[in-house]
């Protein structure tokens, strides 16, 4: 799921039907726990990329500094260069990149979560505010 998508399950998930409150409150720890989940499997997809970004570096290192086994750079790198090379390399960017979008969405996700924490104070002070306004109170 890419980051629009999850926003916009998001919003729709957060979306309180005010015709619908009773239904919205019981619904509400499926909604919570549907998150939590969500997170959850971002944290795993969060520890594979990062297990995957050393594999590529190793092997990255490998190549730029002569010692892998197979295919190595024609070109020999001080240990500064290598690092510099190794940072601007394509393959170990696109992990990162990887690594930036999964941490962003766990980011979103963690704020959805506090947010479908505080839904159910909202949908309850929603309740009383019409019983208040209809005399119930």
């Amino acid at each position: 799921m890419n980051l629009d998508e999850l926003k916009e399950m998001i919003n729709k998930d957060l979306a309180i039907d005010r015709s619908k409150l009773s239904h919205e409150s019981a619904h509400n720890p499926l909604l919570y726990t549907k998150y939590v989940h969500i997170r959850s499997e971002i944290g795993l997809e969060i520890k594979k990329a990062e297990i995957e970004k050393k594999q590529v570096a190793t092997q990255r290192w490998l190549y730029y500094s002569g010692k892998g086994g197979g295919k190595v750079s024609p070109i020999e790198y001080s240990q500064a260069e290598l690092k510099r090379v190794m940072e601007s390399d394509e393959a170990i960017i696109k992990v990162d990149k990887k690594l930036i979008l999964l941490d962003i969405q766990r980011e979103l996700v963690d704020e959805a979560v506090k947010a479908f924490n505080m839904r159910n104070f909202t949908i309850r002070q929603i309740i009383d505010w019409e019983k208040f306004t209809q005399g119930s109170i």
